[in-house]
């Protein structure tokens, strides 16, 4: 019996030991970047942020020069954020030879169910962790989400959706601007 239970022990013992922790970040999307500063604009126009890559830190301003931009506030516990996600994906895809790109800034307090949701569903844009939601706030904060901000080639606000849109209602306002 003493040697069951010290069989049982050592069993558990090496079940619950620290696994090396690993960044989160490859030279692949899905990629999940920490938001790192934000600087308030003047109004009309979105603030500048900046987050951490393996690169260097990157920012809003230096990134969105002369592109269309779909900011998309987002969580893995919303359902109408992950509903919406596959045309965003799809969106990204169809537009890859256009000036455009989508930045999807997640809220979820930790970064792992995120990591994890964005390798499952392929996401294929760039993924920011704001665990606080400083950046939304900057935005203007929100009553829900997800809520998406549609930004045109000269940094001005040109949409904001509340709540899950789909890939055809998000296309017909890009493809106004596009033009």
């Amino acid at each position: 019996m003493r040697k069951i239970l010290l069989l049982f022990s050592l069993f558990l013992l090496i079940s619950c030991s620290k696994k090396e922790n690993k960044p989160q970040t490859t030279s692949q999307h899905p990629e999940i970047f920490t938001l790192t500063k934000i600087e308030q604009n003047e109004k009309g126009k979105p603030p500048n942020f900046y987050w951490q890559t393996q690169q260097g830190e990157k920012n809003f301003y230096e990134l969105s020069k002369g592109k269309i931009i779909l900011l998309n506030f987002w969580a893995t516990w919303c359902g109408p954020c992950v509903k919406e996600i596959p045309d965003l994906i799809k969106i990204k895809s169809e537009l890859s030879d256009k000036n455009f790109e989508i930045i999807g800034v997640s809220i979820d307090k930790t970064a792992s169910p995120v990591a994890e949701f964005a390798k499952n569903v392929g996401i294929n844009y760039i993924l920011i962790h704001d665990p606080e939601a400083k950046l939304l706030d900057a935005f203007g904060g929100s009553v829900g989400i997800p809520i998406t901000f549609l930004i045109d080639k000269d940094g001005k606000i040109v949409s904001k959706y509340l709540g899950a849109r789909t890939k055809e209602v998000f296309m017909k306002d890009i493809e106004k601007i596009l033009k």
